[in-house]
């Protein structure tokens, strides 16, 4: 078992050291390969917030900020299409971070195939208003 993992109760918990800052969390797991792999992910957390200053944010969270303050300044018919449009493209981005969005995360949501090129338009601006949202406020 790696020196950074222990139990608590059935609960597995980590310790890792980040430019001599310890940080210690709950991993909220009893699956010990569960525990890995959100291990893993808590330390690229902390070391992003160390060295790049702010919390990374995730596609879900951005998509609900921006949700809350479009509301307010677009038709409710444009929001529900680009509701549609965030539903259509929910299991490309969801696991994401904003910072991990690339040039080829954005091909595959214009490559998917089946889709006409009208919604891909309409589902590309969608995401890039999201985008645009949360450049401005993080």
């Amino acid at each position: 078992m790696p020196a950074n993992l222990y139990k608590r109760g059935s609960t597995w918990w980590c310790r890792f050291k980040v430019n001599g800052v310890e940080y210690r969390r709950s991993l909220r797991t009893t699956s010990r390969a569960e525990a890995l792999r959100r291990l893993a992910a808590e330390r690229e957390q902390v070391a992003h917030v160390r060295y790049h200053g702010e919390a990374r944010v995730t596609w879900k969270m951005a998509v609900e900020e921006w949700g809350a303050v479009a509301s307010q300044s677009i038709s409710s018919s444009t929001m529900k299409r680009y509701l549609v449009s965030m539903r259509a493209v929910r299991p490309i981005l969801e696991s994401l971070y904003l910072d991990e969005i690339t040039q080829r995360t954005i091909a595959k949501i214009a490559n998917r195939k089946g889709v006409s090129n009208a919604t891909l338009r309409r589902d590309l601006t969608a995401v890039s208003a999201v985008l645009r949202y949360a450049r401005g406020q993080h």
